[in-house]
């Protein structure tokens, strides 16, 4: 059989013949890295004394002790013991460290506090055996360890050793370590000296010594310079750990990690607050125990500008459930946190004495102490809500001013409020709820002082009945302006307001279900907070609640909601209302108004939207462009509209108490509110979960971020997913990678969609590449990078084989990983680390056959098999011969034996087939190939042997491959001559 090795630079001449297309202007969005492993220095935080040092990942904990290192996985602890060193124990010291540091504020007692705990990138253990130091560092999101032996020392002295683990060295170098169905696995060690140019290779590799041990057995090396062993292990960083249970009803969270709150610094640092239950959640905060603070804490994260690692991370939380639910900044990176508490919350400062169920906290810019912390207002309680339960008492917003004071909004029930003598609302009204609340709570917004020792204001916003408080912003004069919703026919009002009356139906008249007459309101107090500037009710007649609020810079209002926005809903002067059709009477709505709430500039009703919708952010950049996050119950997109606009497009689905399946999305708005310039859906919770976009916010370079829980796991090579915290940084410049026409093609029929593992892909675009012309892969294995374009699915970059630039049309070759991407509903572009808008491009049936090369439009890629010449009119087939022919995606990712590495050749021995044999169709006859396989030496390459049959009329005749039915058979015709 005769397997041809064909130039990969002929085959890539082949690609460049192919059609564009225009497409207008595209955001990006800039590349989330996974956040790397972090060493922690055991001040006494850790229960372990004799663990100097521990280092978190997805599943387990790394304890390094000085005669072993300790890596526990699913409760079962495997020790890498240090053998025959010296009587005296190696001293071990962190190396590389970090700015950030580790807090632990778990507790009411701050002498149980620890703060400023050191992080590292290493940690090095020094002279083992004379001579000898043993490395631990980490490699990103790897785990490593290097043995440096000096000049003159014997690597013979290295022995180790996993004491009642099952251990063997594999054919190919691993050394492979089991017990209790946990295995880890060292790589074959990779020896070299560096110091000289090139870098020098030693042969090296493990091997077996008496009692179990093991060491290297090294080749020859320059004894007088540093000779480097570097085996490795590779373990999964996870930021908030995994979904324990996915959302129940009548519980409480999804488990594992929630994110629910988002602000960025001018430095571009973001910070996030949420909830978490996995006590190995944050790589560096949390220690390996039995629980948290309590079953669910608070959590505040300080990411990095480039969102690859932790600032600092900080557990806040009591003996049961406490969760952030919104986070603000100022100016010297202070970070300000409210939420909700079931109680003991550690506190600190001159409201420490004061009791209830919802907490304030503010964090020095290090995360290294809390400033202030207190709680105060009703007892924490939950019910049912729109994101799964809300809270009677909580604090829902905060803001911070220029000088540091601190604005509080939020609900609260029960305990009544240390409301200050000069509060607009002192004490609440007589409440009367319909029976799906538990409590009937009511508003609040309360100004802290700078230093935290006391309230400047603290009043209710309430009618008579519920109120629920969802977003304050604040102006230049200290203005709180305040947005909810009501169900009180009482509500306080100014007069001539905006609205005057609810106008939604009395709840009484209306089933026993939740929220089903509401108002919006929106009200602003004077500075001191003793009386209303302006109030006004904002809805229908029928269900409208507001959800979130945002301010430009010139002082326009932003509010975001949920309702039918019928015909006497606030609508611009003079603009007629929409007709609103049967079984929109939930819909999102964005709205901008005047300073003074006193206009309507526009209403926006969501298009994608067709039922029941649920916003949870809004966010203004500096072009007056509102960005929404929000979940829906049933998307409907129109295609032209959406086209090539999409970050990710899986849909999130969850079964949940009402039965609904949810969507998660984004949408941008035109600074007039007439359309969208950006929508794309970013959630997917895998393992039935529900993912959630909790919160948005805008940087000063119109950057924008979202937080949420269980978003875009299946495009971003974040670790941030099943169930865990998600943040994630957009960005909407227009000269980014971008999709034209179909967009997604096998790199040979050229049919749309994402085809067979292993197979080439072709994608059609503008933005994504630099380069002016051709740039073609040189090395193997190919790199998932080339001339600063990469392609990513599923997590998971693929390798490029050429990128074509130009001013206009580009397009980028690449090979599908031979881990099937078929799932992940989106394929991605960066160029020089932003990521463009993602395309749907699912492994249809046309894209999941083999597609034949072309050289040319009427010469397709098929050769004589005696001396490789392509089959021509000036040079044709003959019957009896065998003729090559080559295309990808054969293999369906189905292969006989071991796939390549990603990005590397098939192998020449043994060959590489697939698992099933197709059939080659010669005008009406059916011949069964000879062999049907990758081709060696070659990434992507797929190959099929065959001999051409007897009885065929001479001339151009018609060829194409069949397979088993159940495989998608046939691939595109295409015609060679015969003699």
């Amino acid at each position: 059989m005769q397997v041809l090795p064909i130039r990969l630079a002929s085959l890539l001449a082949g690609f460049s013949l192919l059609p564009f297309a225009a497409l207008s202007a595209a955001d990006t969005v800039d590349r989330i890295p996974s956040i790397p492993l972090v060493f922690e220095e055991n001040r006494g935080q850790f229960n372990v004394k004799s663990a100097a040092f521990l280092a978190r990942f997805n599943d387990g904990i790394v304890m390094l002790h000085d005669d072993h290192i300790q890596v526990v996985r699913h409760g079962v602890s495997l020790d890498y013991r240090i053998l025959g060193h010296g009587p005296d124990r190696p001293k071990l010291t962190g190396e590389r460290q970090l700015i950030g540091r580790t807090s632990y504020l778990s507790g009411e007692d701050p002498r149980t506090w620890k703060s400023g705990i050191p992080n590292f990138r290493a940690v090095r253990y020094h002279a083992v055996y004379p001579g000898i130091d043993l490395l631990v560092y980490a490699k990103g999101d790897e785990l490593e360890y290097d043995w440096e032996v000096g000049p003159g020392a014997d690597p013979n002295r290295i022995r180790f050793s996993y004491p009642k683990a099952e251990s063997v060295i594999l054919p190919n170098g691993d050394l492979k370590i089991s017990k209790s169905g946990v295995t880890i696995r060292h790589s074959a060690p990779r020896l070299y000296q560096p110091g000289t140019e090139p870098k020098r290779t030693i042969t090296g590799e493990f091997i077996r010594r008496s009692s179990g041990a093991f060491g290297f057995r090294v080749g020859d090396y320059d004894k007088e310079r540093l000779l480097v062993i570097d085996p490795y292990l590779i373990y999964g960083a996870t930021f908030g750990g995994g979904s324990r249970s996915g959302f129940v009803s009548g519980t409480r969270g999804a488990g594992g990690c929630r994110a629910t709150g988002i602000a960025v610094d001018k430095q571009g640092f973001a910070y996030v607050t949420g909830s978490i239950t996995d006590p190995n959640g944050l790589p560096n905060s949390s220690p390996i125990q039995s629980k948290l603070g309590g079953a669910e804490d608070a959590f505040v994260v300080k990411l990095n500008k480039a969102g690859t690692d932790f600032e600092y991370a900080v557990f806040l939380g009591g003996p049961g459930f406490d969760e952030g639910r919104a986070i603000a900044v100022d100016a010297a990176g202070n970070a300000y946190v409210t939420g909700t508490t079931a109680g003991e919350f550690p506190v600190k400062g001159g409201l420490s004495n004061l009791r209830g169920g919802i907490f304030v906290a503010k964090i020095n810019a290090d995360g290294t102490e809390l400033a202030y912390s207190f709680v105060f207002g009703g007892a924490y309680q939950f019910f049912p809500g729109d994101d799964g339960f809300l809270y009677t008492s909580a604090g829902n917003a905060i803001v911070v001013s220029t000088d540091g004071s601190a604005f509080v909004g939020g609900t609260t029930s029960g305990n009544p409020l240390p409301t200050t003598p000069n509060a607009f609302q002192r004490t609440p009204k007589a409440a009367a709820c319909i029976a799906a609340i538990p409590a009937c709570p009511d508003a609040f917004v309360g100004k802290i002082k700078p230093n935290g020792e006391a309230f400047d204001y603290l009043t209710y916003l309430s009618g008579s009945s519920a109120e629920f408080l969802r977003g304050i912003v604040i102006d230049e004069l200290g203005q709180v302006t305040a947005a909810g919703s009501t169900l009180s026919s009482d509500y306080p009002v100014t007069p001539g307001a905006l609205q005057g009356t609810r106008k939604s139906h009395p709840e009484e008249n209306l089933p026993d279900r939740f929220l089903l007459a509401a108002d919006g309101f929106l009200t602003r107090l004077s500075r001191d907070g003793a009386s209303l500037i302006v109030s006004t009710y904002f809805g229908g007649a029928s269900n409208d609640l507001l959800s979130g609020i945002a301010r430009d810079r010139t002082g326009n209002l932003y509010i975001v909601g949920t309702g039918a926005a019928a015909a006497d809903f606030p609508y611009p002067s003079g603009q007629t209302p929409p007709v609103v059709p049967p079984g929109t009477e939930l819909i999102i709505f964005v709205v901008k108004i005047s300073p003074s709430l006193s206009e309507v500039s526009y209403v926006f009703r969501s298009h994608v939207v067709r039922q029941t919708g649920s916003p949870f952010g809004i966010a203004v950049n500096s072009r007056g462009e509102a960005l929404v996050g929000a979940s829906a119950a049933q998307a409907s997109y129109s295609r032209l509209q959406l086209q090539e606009r999409e970050v990710q497009a899986p849909r999130s689905c969850y079964l949940n108490r009402l039965e609904s399946c949810e969507v998660q999305y984004l949408f941008l708005l035109a600074a007039d509110g007439k359309e969208m310039t950006f929508a794309s859906e970013i959630g997917l919770m895998r393992e039935g979960g529900r993912s959630r976009v909790a919160a948005v916010a805008f940087d000063e370079q119109d950057m924008a971020y979202v937080a949420g829980y269980g978003l875009m796991p299946n495009l971003l090579p974040s670790r941030l997913v099943n169930g865990t915290a998600t943040a994630s940084k957009i960005g909407f410049d227009a000269d980014g990678p971008r999709f034209v026409g179909a967009a997604v093609v096998n790199a040979a029929s050229f049919l749309p969609g994402i085809p067979s593992p292993g197979a080439l892909v072709t994608i059609f675009g503008t933005g994504m590449t630099s380069t002016p012309g051709i740039e073609s892969a040189t090395g193997l294995p190919v790199s998932s990078e080339l001339a600063g374009t990469s392609v990513i699915a599923s997590g998971q970059y693929f390798p490029v084989l050429a990128v074509a630039g130009g001013s206009e049309n580009q397009q980028v070759n690449a090979q599908i990983p031979w881990v099937s991407v078929t799932a992940a509903q989106a394929i991605g572009v960066l160029r020089d680390g932003k990521l463009g808008y993602s395309v749907h491009a699912t492994s249809s049936p046309e894209a999941g056959k083999m597609g034949i090369f072309m050289l040319d439009p009427s010469q397709p890629a098929i050769v004589h098999g005696s001396d490789f010449s392509i089959v021509t009119p000036l040079a044709p087939t003959r019957s009896g011969e065998t003729i090559v022919i080559f295309g990808t995606g054969l293999g369906r990712g189905l292969v006989l034996g071991q796939a390549p590495a990603i990005g590397s050749p098939a192998p020449f021995s043994p060959l590489l087939r697939y698992a099933f044999e197709p059939n080659v169709e010669f005008e009406s006859l059916v011949v069964k190939a000879a062999f049907s396989g990758a081709t060696p030496g070659f990434v992507g390459l797929d190959q099929i042997n065959v001999v051409v049959p007897g009885g065929l009329p001479s001339g151009a005749i018609r060829v194409r491959i069949q397979g088993p039915p159940a495989f998608s058979s046939g691939t595109q015709q295409v015609r060679i001559h015969l003699q």
